[in-house]
């Protein structure tokens, strides 16, 4: 237990560094699209994009709104921001009475600038996985599949090209302790690694 404590620090210090001190993994966010376009088709997943924009003008056209897809995406599952290292220096300096202020006001400032950052990255997210969903869609119904299969397609398409991050799709390594220590930040990965191992050259079946 004690060892799985340090641990759990060490990977929520990992995992608030990468999230707020590099912008470039919320830009990553953005880099599906290539994939999108290979799958889905250019004139897909430009009106996918279109679709995403517009939604953010009028809500209530958007198909992803209600989708599974969005239901279950959860990015906590894959980059949550445990106990850090400073935050037990914060927890040891609130101890003592002269330094108890102005610790609690320094972990308050943190903990907002840590919401406003991951606010940011799941706008990021949101977008590519809704925008991706829609180009789906208009492709399943493109070629020939009811509006209900056409939106399953979608969402089966969109977790492949996107990543599922709800627990029940993660590999079972990715649900263990240890797998979300040494592999945090992997499910987009192993996901991709999935997706070109199985699915790479091959006809879509449900």
């Amino acid at each position: 237990p004690n060892t799985k404590r340090i641990l759990s620090t060490i990977k929520g210090t990992i995992g608030a560094n990468t999230i707020l001190g590099n912008l470039a993994t919320t830009m990553m966010q953005l880099t599906s699209f290539p994939q999108v376009f290979a799958t889905a088709g250019a004139k897909n997943t430009f009106y996918g994009i279109a679709k995403r924009l517009g939604s953010y003008l009028d809500d209530s056209s958007s198909l992803w709104k209600t989708s599974r897809s969005k239901a279950l995406r959860n990015l906590d599952i894959d980059m949550g921001l445990g106990e850090s290292v400073l935050d037990k220096l914060f927890v040891q300096a609130g101890k003592l009475e002269a330094l108890r202020d102005p610790a609690a006001r320094a972990r308050q400032a943190i903990d907002f600038g840590r919401n406003v950052l991951m606010s940011i990255m799941e706008m990021a997210d949101q977008f590519t996985t809704g925008a991706s969903y829609e180009a789906f869609y208009k492709k399943g119904v493109s070629d020939g599949l009811l509006p209900d299969s056409a939106k399953e397609y979608a969402d089966i398409m969109t977790g492949k090209t996107q990543a599922n991050y709800f627990k029940e799709a993660l590999p079972p390594f990715l649900n263990t302790f240890e797998g979300k220590t040494i592999g945090q930040f992997g499910t987009y990965t192993m996901n991709q690694w999935e997706m070109i191992r199985k699915d790479m050259g091959k006809n879509f079946k449900f």
